[in-house]
């Protein structure tokens, strides 16, 4: 997802819709933290090898690790957030 596409759409939106796309966004946020915390897990129990891991973390998913997935919706939530206050 391309950050420039939902500036007009934030900026454009009412509190209501803004409180549904911060929703939104916690949930894939969490969704992903949960997925990392799931492929430490397993590494460390050595249900995965670390190459597996490696390159799970690192992999690019639509343009961006699970990581900045995690940066992006956080850095998207304060922008919703700063508009409804």
């Amino acid at each position: 997802m391309d950050r420039t596409r939902f500036k007009p759409a934030v900026a454009k939106a009412s509190v209501r819709e803004l409180r549904e796309k911060i929703r939104i966004a916690r949930e894939r946020k969490e969704y992903f933290e949960r997925y990392l915390q799931e492929l430490l897990r397993d590494y460390l129990k050595e249900k995965i090898s670390r190459e597996f891991y490696l390159e799970t973390e690192y992999r690019k998913f639509d343009g961006k690790t699970i990581r900045e997935w995690i940066v992006y919706y956080d850095s998207y939530i304060k922008e919703c957030e700063a508009l409804i206050a």
